[in-house]
């Protein structure tokens, strides 16, 4: 189509097509693309979710929610300093929610700083088991019950090794260990410690017996069938 004095000018019917597509997509919201995005990791298609967590964030930048479900895909996906600042700024924004994004600091971080994530994260479980106990809070004690062993575990691995120089090493993983048997008794991974600061005290009988009870817990060996017997 030509217009005198202006030259060739876009169809009208082209016009609004492009005109609908566009307002099509600023119609999405933040939590429609944060969908999209948990659909796609339902598929297992890490990149596309990165993507649309992106693209929620650039319309709520501070929606700690996309933050952290990013900051765990990028993990997942080895771009830790990018996870990391993610998680940072999380923490900034709403130090009080999501105690997770303090557990994955505890792994990005190291030392001092790794257990102070930790600390943190280990504060908020406590916190959401005692409103969730009071009838405050609706959730699942189990499930909460397992992150405070496992946060308690995170920060005894932690005194094992990154800070195991310092001065209350020793006596820090010996309380978090007990601690962590307190809440799940059951804890393969806290018996396991368990066995690894004995083994660092020079006490293996102890070690072993923890190692014991931790293989226990997670391997059943099969019973042999009668085909087994007749081969043998």
């Amino acid at each position: 189509v030509l217009s005198a004095g202006k030259g060739p000018t876009m169809p009208r019917s082209k016009k609004a097509a492009i005109a609908a597509r566009t307002a099509k997509k600023a119609a999405f919201t933040a939590r429609d693309l944060m969908d999209k995005a948990e659909h796609f990791l339902e598929q297992l298609d890490l990149d596309s979710a990165c993507r649309f967590y992106e693209r929620a964030l650039l319309l709520e930048p501070e929606n700690t929610e996309a933050m952290d479900a990013l900051g765990e895909l990028l993990m997942e996906l080895g771009n830790e300093d990018a996870a990391r600042s993610l998680f940072m700024k999380s923490v900034s924004i709403a130090p009080s929610d999501n105690f997770t994004k303090y557990m994955h600091l505890g792994q990005l971080l190291s030392g001092p700083d790794a257990l102070q994530a930790c600390g943190r994260g280990v504060a908020l479980i406590d916190a959401e088991r005692a409103k969730v106990q009071s009838g405050e809070h609706e959730g699942d004690l189990e499930w909460l019950r397992q992150q405070y062993c496992t946060a308690l575990c995170c920060m005894a691995e932690i005194y094992l090794t990154d800070s195991c120089f310092e001065d209350n090493a020793e006596q820090e993983c010996e309380r978090l260990i007990t601690t962590a048997l307190q809440a799940q008794p059951q804890s393969y991974e806290a018996l396991q410690l368990l066995a690894s600061l004995r083994l660092s005290q020079s006490r293996p009988e102890e070690a072993a017996e923890a190692l014991q009870q931790s293989l226990a817990l997670w391997y059943k060996p099969q019973p042999e069938t009668d085909s087994e017997h007749d081969d043998a």
